[in-house]
């Protein structure tokens, strides 16, 4: 971790690419454990692993509420996914069991292939997955769905996504019955480090290997489970970010850049008031757009790549690292930040 953890304030003055700049009262970095002084990390699961479908080696497990740190990407934050198809370690023909309404991607590791067709479901979009190429499927009609391995595979994964062009996640292993992995959940309770009135935020952080689902970096609510009162940030399907602000379930503020790369490393950085928000990706143009009705008040939490809740899911990625200070950082901070 680096300096100014566990939420402890840090009020002097430090030399950054050349400015004299207020040191972030949160710095927070994400490969290698343990999770921050005073943070909560759950997850109900404990088959979790720490490869994902692009991954043909060797995995490990992760206990429930251990997380899954990789000390190149980072912090493996995944929202809940089902394993529908059963002994997944030794892939062989199967037809599962009744699969609800709902779009499926169906992954492989190994030389061989498996190939999607209907049972009693109803399925547009049937074919062939084979390793790096994912196949993404629609069950119209609940049912079955038969799955046929062809040549030799060393794994597969049959899971819901929550968007048609939604990668696949994590491996998740299954003998004898389908498993599910709870969704991570990492949060941090608001305190003196956090600013009412005005903030700023730089995060670094690996996003879906394919675009177009909402899927969150970060997010301070009140609590209530809902996205009535909140600030947040989260990928959208462009691929940009958007950071919106929120008072009494109505959007008082938003701007959204594009320019996030599927699958890849990026950094952003963003700033908000009761006046403007402000948001750079990848050292891009600091975007700009007025807020009208003020900011949420009551606000009780950081949530951290794991907001799940109205349209927006976990990252489904990897958080590398998190920062935040208690005012805004000026134009030419929020670029260096983001670079």
């Amino acid at each position: 971790m680096f300096g100014a953890l566990g939420g402890v304030g840090r009020l002097g003055l430090s030399g950054i690419g050349g400015y004299a700049t207020m040191a972030p009262s949160i710095d927070w970095s994400f490969f290698s454990a343990p999770i921050p002084t005073g943070a909560t990390f759950t997850r109900t699961n404990p088959t979790a692993t720490n490869v994902l479908y692009t991954d043909a080696g060797a995995y490990t497990t992760s206990g429930a509420n251990i997380p899954r740190f990789n000390a190149s990407r980072g912090l493996l934050l995944e929202p809940q996914k089902t394993n529908s198809l059963l002994n997944s370690d030794t892939p062989a023909t199967q037809t599962t069991a009744s699969l609800a309404v709902a779009i499926y991607s169906l992954w492989v590791i190994g030389s061989g292939s498996a190939t999607v067709s209907a049972g009693t479901a109803t399925v547009t979009g049937a074919g062939v997955a084979t390793q790096g190429s994912p196949l993404t499927f629609n069950v119209t009609v609940a049912g079955t769905v038969t799955v046929t391995v062809g040549g030799s595979l060393t794994r597969f994964q049959l899971e819901s996504a929550a968007a048609a062009t939604v990668a696949p996640s994590s491996y998740i292993p299954t003998a004898g019955g389908n498993i599910t992995r709870g969704t991570d959940l990492l949060t941090y309770p608001v305190g003196s480090w956090f600013n009412t009135s005005v903030g700023s935020v730089a995060i670094e952080f690996i996003s879906n290997p394919v675009a177009g689902v909402n899927s969150n970096l970060w997010g301070i609510d009140d609590g209530a489970g809902n996205r009535n009162n909140i600030i947040d940030a989260f990928i959208n399907a462009t691929p940009g970010i958007t950071l919106t602000v929120r008072v009494a379930n109505a959007q008082t503020g938003s701007v959204f850049p594009t320019g996030t790369t599927p699958g890849a490393a990026n950094k952003a950085s963003m700033a908000w008031s009761s006046s403007s928000v402000y948001c750079s990706i990848n050292g891009g143009t600091v975007n700009t757009a007025a807020v009208s009705g003020g900011l949420p008040t009551g606000l009780t939490r950081l949530m951290l790549a794991t907001e799940s809740f109205s349209g927006v899911l976990p990252l489904s990625g990897y958080l590398r690292r998190f920062r935040y200070w208690p005012r805004v950082l000026s134009t030419s901070e929020l670029r260096m930040y983001s670079t």
